[in-house]
């Protein structure tokens, strides 16, 4: 972990330019980074090249972010030679102004490889990991710092009364991910009283699958197809009885999953050494998976669970508390400008 903090640390502002858009009413990554009371540390946003380098640190969540390349999409469209150019041109401003880089590593990179992506590599003053299980290109210069739980974030939100039987699919982002596989084999499923849930931001694709699937299934099927705010997705998460996940490969799924489990609805999701490693930590009964494509035998078995023998206590986070996830940004952030400057 970085150095504790001294007293000469709080007499400045530090200054952290974030490639990530502003905090918003709906949770996301960066509202972890922010906190909701940072003392001595005024935070900026970038989209597009790295342009402001007058700042103590920068983060960035995709490498190719520095580079005005988008981290949700294809890789960067330009040729190596001209990213390693780009690259050097970066690493040369950080270097003027001993601005220190910060990446977070977390699940499926869309950045592409080559010879710009090591010279970013060699000048990151720290990796940040949100599971313990992800590899960086730099152990010793690596910080875990965990996802927070989102408990207090919606205190005072009205809660639904709990559907039973309800399968609830949900995604801000990648709806046709977790819905496809639950749409083809709901009809196969044989748990009595269940129902499916669609909730995310309208597809095409989803509303078709939506359309095959309602056809064999006698009205079991509902959905909401719209950008959904926080107070949606947790109307939509207390109704269910069992929230259906994709594999957790953004940051955006990660999200969810903790949204799921801080309002203590219990989850489906593709298995991985990082769901294993939370599934010890909140406890028996909260985290199910599937190895392979989601089967109707396992909703069926999951929900036998959930029905049979449910959690005795609610989920278990362990050093996930919002302000205390986001003292640890702040620590590492001062550690990194210390050692740069």
């Amino acid at each position: 972990m970085p150095p504790a903090l001294t007293p000469e640390d709080h007499s400045a502002v530090l200054r952290v330019h974030i490639g990530h858009r502003p905090p918003r009413p709906n949770v996301s990554y960066v509202d972890q980074l922010v906190g909701e009371d940072q003392e001595g540390i005024a935070f900026s946003y970038f989209t597009g090249l790295l342009r402001n380098y007058d700042v103590d640190v920068v983060h960035v969540h995709h490498p190719c972010a520095l580079l005005g390349g988008k981290t949700d999409g294809d890789p960067l469209p330009k040729n190596d030679l001209v990213l390693s150019a780009l690259a050097l041109r970066v690493v040369h401003n950080l270097r003027k102004n001993r601005t220190a880089l910060v990446q977070t590593v977390h699940g499926k990179d869309h950045c592409g490889t080559g010879r710009w992506r090591r010279i970013l590599e060699r000048a990151t003053d720290a990796y940040i990991t949100l599971d313990a299980e992800m590899k960086t290109p730099a152990p010793d210069r690596t910080v875990h710092i965990p996802h927070a739980h989102y408990r207090e974030r919606f205190l005072g939100y009205p809660v639904a009364e709990q559907i039973p039987g309800r399968v609830l699919c949900i995604s801000p982002h990648r709806l046709a991910a977790v819905c496809a596989a639950p749409l083809r084999v709901f009809e196969l499923t044989s748990t009595a009283g269940l129902s499916l849930r669609v909730a995310g931001g309208p597809d095409p694709a989803v509303s078709s699958l939506i359309d095959r699937a309602d056809a064999g299934t006698q009205e079991k099927i509902s959905s909401r197809l719209e950008l959904l705010s926080d107070a949606a997705m947790v109307e939509e998460i207390s109704e269910a009885e069992l929230v259906l996940l994709p594999a957790i490969e953004t940051l955006a799924d990660e999200s969810m999953l903790f949204m799921a489990l801080s309002l203590e609805r219990p989850v489906l999701v593709q298995d991985s050494p990082a769901v294993q490693s939370l599934r010890r930590e909140v406890g028996p009964g909260w985290i199910h998976t599937h190895a392979g494509p989601l089967t109707a035998e396992r909703i069926d078995s999951v929900m036998d669970a959930l029905q049979s023998s449910p959690a005795e206590q609610p989920p278990q986070f362990i050093g996930r508390d919002m302000d205390v996830v986001a003292q640890q940004y702040a620590a590492l952030y001062r550690a990194a400008s210390r050692r740069r400057r």
